[in-house]
């Protein structure tokens, strides 16, 4: 007991530390199960679902931009 107390005194043991926030992503990423199984979750909230969807919607090119870029170029 006394030497756990000391080694985490000393700073010796990380094993016991929580992960970091990027730690576990870089761990789930590198699971495809685990990503999988994520994603399945993520898109099954329906908040969640629709969040992915507004951001992906920004970065759409609509009909009316392609009519736009073409009548700049023409000009």
């Amino acid at each position: 007991m006394q030497e756990t107390k000391r080694l985490l005194h000393d700073g010796l043991s990380c094993s016991m530390s929580e992960p970091t926030g990027e730690e576990i992503v870089k761990r789930i990423v590198s699971d495809k199960g685990a990503l999988k199984d994520l994603i399945y979750h993520i898109v099954s909230d329906s908040d969640m679902r629709m969040a992915v969807i507004s951001a992906v919607l920004a970065e759409v090119v609509t009909k009316q931009d392609i009519r736009d870029l073409r009548q700049e170029m023409n000009q």
